[in-house]
């Protein structure tokens, strides 16, 4: 029995269930389908189909491998369809068709042979964002609202202990590139339309002022900057403090109203005591959302009139005033954003004062409370090598053997890659030469 080549869309295959896959040497990342093409009437056998161009999720795409249900009795295929129709329920609410959540705890795809990969990583993130975008070209605004509203409430996180609400961020982020500035405004109005207090719409609206305004400035140094582009930049970006304003009264019981509004404020130069308070004014509402620290880190770097000692100082008083369980896991937290949003030759432990011992704690007990996050000890791993912990490199490099080239480019810096960190922990006298292998010692 032959699979035949077939055309199907993101809407079409977002019935059966849907993971991300990344290929190991990080080259792309590309969504993977595998589906039992019996949910849709036709032979019973199964393809992968690869992935439509990134954020076109209506491309016709076609079906490239299969098949997979030879040698199944028709017993067994029937039980496959519904066990891929049951996991295709499973949307966080929303009802298909939509991107299913990987099955929690499976260790292969539903109806199928093939491995289930973990639900965390970028690829979470991404996977959470994409069923927005499906929902939001679909014009879908109930259902997208829906979702919002669900993660929102900060009950869903993935593997890796991340909310799934920053999924809804990246989506919004996402909207301006994929779309021509008239286009989306019309999006938004048709979405303000279906509902006037629509917090997604609201926050999308805001958002796509900060990106106009950006655009008009430019990314060069204020001395770069036209008389012309100053204006469309203050512009643009008081007209996104307007969305905001005006949609205060629904909007702000999401915590991303909050961290759309101080971007908006520090664009706007805002100081920093000002800043201060709305952040205090959201984590009231939101204590749990790390997310909102990782904001105001972004304000008191010193591109921003910062600098790495008010960055040290707000971590420590973060750290003071979290629950006692979770002081560990949030200095670490706190420190690998600091790092993420710092230039590549600044050093969080040479030059900002970050603490090894402790980010080390954080890590460990990140990887408790989330065993299954091969982000997280990747992650883990990358610190420890630029700490100079050749150990604890060691033991995680081994432990994680050729996992940790699933994310090998999100992880490592152009300046620790992973065959530097290999090198360096290479034994003396050895002839290591960088090789990305499982580490023997």
């Amino acid at each position: 029995m032959n699979c035949k080549p077939m055309e199907l869309t993101v809407t079409d295959i977002a019935t059966a269930t849907l993971a991300f896959w990344i290929d190991s040497n990080r080259r792309a990342c590309r969504l993977r389908v595998l589906v039992l093409l019996a949910v849709f009437g036709l032979d019973h056998c199964g393809c992968t189909v690869a992935a439509p161009p990134y954020g076109k999720p209506d491309v016709p795409v076609i079906a490239v491998e299969g098949p997979i249900g030879q040698g199944m009795t028709r017993q067994q295929i029937e039980a496959a369809v519904r066990e891929v129709e049951a996991a295709a329920q499973d949307c966080d609410g929303i009802p298909p068709p939509c991107i299913p959540n990987l099955p929690k705890g499976a260790t292969t795809m539903p109806g199928s042979t093939v491995p289930a990969p973990p639900d965390e990583g970028p690829a979470a993130i991404d996977r959470a964002s994409l069923n927005a975008i499906v929902l939001f070209n679909a014009k879908r605004y109930d259902d997208l609202d829906n979702l919002i509203a669900r993660y929102a409430t900060l009950q869903d996180r993935v593997d890796d202990g991340r909310f799934k609400l920053s999924g809804i961020s990246k989506f919004i982020r996402m909207a301006f590139d994929q779309r021509a500035p008239g286009v989306l405004l019309t999006d938004v109005e048709r979405w303000r339309a279906a509902n006037p207090q629509s917090p997604g719409a609201a926050l999308l609206e805001a958002d796509y002022w900060v990106n106009a305004a950006w655009q008009a400035r430019g990314s060069g140094y204020a001395n770069s900057v036209s008389p012309e582009g100053w204006r469309l930049f203050h512009e643009r970006l008081e007209r996104a403090q307007k969305a905001l304003s005006d949609s205060e009264p629904y909007a702000s019981s999401n915590p991303l109203w909050y961290i759309e509004g101080l971007v908006v404020r520090r664009g706007l130069n805002a100081s920093t005591n000002e800043q201060l308070a709305f952040y205090e004014r959201g984590l009231k509402g939101f204590p749990e959302f790390f997310p909102l620290h990782f904001t105001l880190i972004e304000a008191l770097l010193p591109k921003w009139g910062g600098s790495n000692e008010a960055i040290r100082a707000f971590i420590e008083s973060v750290v003071k005033r979290s629950p006692p369980s979770l002081k560990a896991q949030m200095y670490t937290r706190l420190w690998w954003d600091a790092d993420n949003a710092s230039p590549l030759h600044v050093d969080v432990f040479r030059d900002m004062g970050a603490s090894w011992a402790r980010m080390k704690e954080g890590f460990d007990s990140l990887d408790e409370s989330y065993p299954n996050s091969v982000w997280n000890r990747g992650n883990y791993a990358s610190f420890a090598c630029r700490a100079g912990d050749v150990t604890t490199y060691i033991r995680l490099r081994t432990e994680l053997g050729d996992k940790i080239n699933i994310y090998v480019k999100k992880i490592f810096p152009s300046n620790a890659s992973l065959d530097v960190c290999d090198e360096r922990a290479a034994p003396p006298g050895s002839d290591h030469h960088g090789q990305n292998e499982n580490l023997k010692y």
